[in-house]
């Protein structure tokens, strides 16, 4: 009887040691997930499950110049004979593709070489945006100069010159930017708008008076330029101004002009009025605005004349 009792105890405390070495062998390994990380092409930002934000972003189109060996750009340093190639990289955020044209010029001499005033069309498609209308991927191209072959400088007379590459581009923005707007109340309103990125962005502010009849809402529609290097131009490219309209619902709106072309340059604002009938009414607001967009950016690269390390 004592054996049988030794032989239970053991068969306990093994039985015991199975148990525990199964829970060890059992447990969970900690495990880590890679982040989805978006890369933008031409671009050295990346960032974790979205796109980086930079100029084109907001006001929806922008450039830079490609880097490498075979290219020129910012803080490049050429030798005389050097071969070089200037690629122009273009990023849209915007919801409709574009097109327009890229310009470039350096501020050397011809005679020794170099850029001349040289300019090629370009064409770039739209953002691509995700079921929460965000940008998921921008639509890009790149616009290469000379097309063939490549550029040099030759016989510059100085040791060494700070020298400068510009490049402007230019295209045409349609913008259709939507609201509401409620009277007689509140008196006065900010009005929330619904706007794509672009170069221009669009506030308007309201005050609602009593008139005859019904009421006037007196409307500051006010301009921002969110691209500190554009220049705004008519879609022809002939004067700095803007084709603007507006809808406020089905009531006629009073902006001064006969006509809807509208200088913006000095005030960035445009006051209009419109009368609206005395019931308590949401009016839709649609915003139409057409305009030419000249983007101008200075590139620095240095010069060294013969025998210049």
């Amino acid at each position: 009887m004592k054996k049988k009792g030794v032989t239970c105890a053991l068969f306990i405390i093994a039985f015991a040691s199975f148990l525990l070495m199964g829970q060890a062998g059992c447990a969970t390994i900690p495990t880590t997930t890679s982040p989805t990380v978006t890369t933008i092409p031409g671009s050295s930002q990346t960032t974790t499950g979205t796109t980086p934000a930079t100029a084109a972003s907001s006001q929806g189109l922008d450039f830079s110049l490609k880097q490498g060996v075979e290219f020129l750009s910012s803080g490049s340093k050429l030798n005389m004979g050097d071969l070089f190639r200037v690629g122009v990289h273009i990023e849209n955020y915007g919801k409709s593709s574009k097109s327009g044209q890229v310009c470039i010029m350096d501020d050397i001499d011809p005679a020794y070489g170099g850029t001349s005033f040289t300019c090629n069309r370009f064409y770039v498609k739209e953002a691509q945006y995700d079921s929460n209308d965000k940008v998921s991927q921008p639509g890009t191209a790149d616009v290469y100069f000379p097309t063939s072959q490549e550029y040099s400088f030759h016989d510059f007379p100085l040791a060494q010159q700070t020298a400068k590459m510009t490049v402007t581009l230019d295209y045409v923005q349609h913008s259709v930017i939507s609201g509401s707007l409620k009277a007689p109340e509140p008196v006065t309103e900010n009005l929330n708008l619904q706007q794509d990125p672009a170069a221009l962005s669009v506030s308007v502010s309201k005050s609602i008076a009593a008139r005859e009849g019904g009421y006037q809402a007196a409307l500051d529609i006010n301009f921002a330029n969110k691209a500190s290097n554009a220049e705004i131009w008519t879609t022809d490219f002939t004067k700095k101004a803007i084709a603007f309209s507006m809808q406020v619902g089905t009531y006629a709106v009073d902006c001064g002009s006969q006509s809807n072309i509208f200088d913006i340059g000095g005030t960035n604002l445009i006051k209009c009025h419109s009368l609206l009938p005395l019931e308590q009414l949401t009016h839709p607001v649609i915003i139409t605005l057409d305009y030419g967009v000249r983007l101008k950016k200075d590139f620095s690269f240095t010069l060294q004349g013969k025998g210049v390390a």
